[in-house]
């Protein structure tokens, strides 16, 4: 599907959900991971497994760009001290993926056909899944947020603070 920010056109392989939908200026920023994660996702799907497309195929090349992910963040962590057995970052991006493959069965068998039969309207999808997305993000998120924050005093990451700067 193609998308326009700030005029300029791309695609998203996920593009038709309300997480990727959510946050406007997340998907600049997540654009340009794509092919990072979405291409080695599609490769071990259809090259090493050896899946057809279809519904197995999308949720595994899903499962895997968020996998991929999940492991680019914890590898970044790493900068910060935690390990990649204390991050929570690789759990914290599959649980996306699943949350991505619940909305998406909510949202086949019980919206879309509710709006086919005129029973809900298009307003009222948009505001159950914006609850959707804070309420599965404020569910899931600690996950990831908790190794780091019981990790105690940080260290700065650099020697100086921006904010700091500003307000002086």
């Amino acid at each position: 599907m193609s998308k326009k920010f700030l005029g300029v056109s791309y695609l998203t392989p996920y593009s038709d959900c309300v997480i990727a939908d959510m946050l406007t200026s997340s998907k600049f920023w997540h654009q340009s991971l794509r092919d990072a994660l979405y291409k080695p996702a599609s490769f071990m799907t259809h090259k090493v497994l050896q899946l057809p497309p279809g519904a197995l195929a999308k949720y595994t090349k899903l499962f895997l760009s968020f996998f991929i992910s999940g492991y680019m963040h914890a590898f970044a962590e790493s900068a910060t001290g935690l390990s990649l057995q204390q991050s929570g970052a690789v759990r914290f991006f599959c649980t996306q993926a699943v949350g991505i493959m619940i909305e998406d069965i909510v949202k086949e068998t019980f919206v879309d056909r509710s709006l086919k039969r005129g029973q809900a309207s298009a307003t009222i999808r948009h505001v159950l899944g914006y609850v959707w997305v804070v309420c599965f993000l404020a569910w899931s998120t600690p996950a990831w947020l908790y190794p780091d924050a019981v990790k105690g005093p940080k260290t700065p990451f650099l020697p100086f603070s921006f904010v700091k700067l500003e307000l002086q």
